[in-house]
């Protein structure tokens, strides 16, 4: 019988930090950084997964995929264009906070893999019940860190609600979806399946924000 509480809880826990830092790194740099861009960033997120899962669980890392790795990050950089003079007006905190959000979510792949396949396999709703209480408390925390930002106006508790709310239910039916996934299939497998992201963000951002990519960056 499960323990509804897990019974690899420092895992459970760890996850749940890992994965609490891929989010907030990458709600921070969405709120400075065009959406596609951060999108694209994260596109790292399944190679850092297919080197940790490698390193720790012995998947197979085959030259092809090492190879893409190196494409994807010349990507990275023709996104950028850190040598361009438009690259000075991206905040550098921003940038860092979306470099690092991938490294983390890949982490967090690994350790929902092992969770999942070790001899004591964790239920999908209990590694996701982890993560919303890690991500609660640190969010609360950092909130209670924030001059003001714990009494919002009515006004604009009426607006946000329900933003609020549809990311909430996006985020927990997306979450579930992984989690079920890395259960079932290799972690850089299950990962790759990120890549379908950037034709939705990209088409949310232009719809929605009418931000446009160049055409070096499609």
């Amino acid at each position: 019988k499960r323990n509804p509480l897990g019974s690899q809880r420092a895992m459970l826990l760890s996850r749940g930090v890992v994965g609490t830092g891929g989010v907030i790194g990458a709600l921070y740099a969405s709120a400075s950084l065009p959406l596609a861009i951060v999108s694209l960033l994260s596109f790292t997120a399944p190679l850092a997964t297919a080197a940790a899962a490698s390193i720790t669980l012995k998947e197979p890392f085959p030259p092809e995929l090492r190879a893409v790795a190196m494409l994807s990050m010349a990507g990275v950089l023709v996104l950028l264009e850190p040598w361009s003079a438009s690259a000075a007006a991206l905040d550098p905190t921003a940038v860092f906070a979306a470099a690092v959000s991938p490294a983390c979510i890949g982490l967090a792949a690994v350790l929902v893999r092992r969770l999942s396949t070790s001899g004591k396999p964790e239920h999908p709703q209990v590694v996701m019940l982890y993560l919303s209480t890690v991500t609660a408390v640190i969010a609360i925390g950092l909130c209670a860190l924030t001059p003001g930002s714990l009494q919002p106006s009515p006004e604009a508790l009426l607006r946000a609600w329900p933003a609020l709310l549809l990311v909430g239910a996006a985020g927990w039916l997306s979450q579930l979806c992984i989690t079920m996934s890395l259960a079932r299939a290799p972690a850089a497998l299950a990962s790759s399946m990120g890549y379908t992201q950037l034709v939705y963000t990209s088409l949310a951002d232009m719809l929605i924000f009418g931000t446009v990519l160049k055409g070096s960056q499609l």
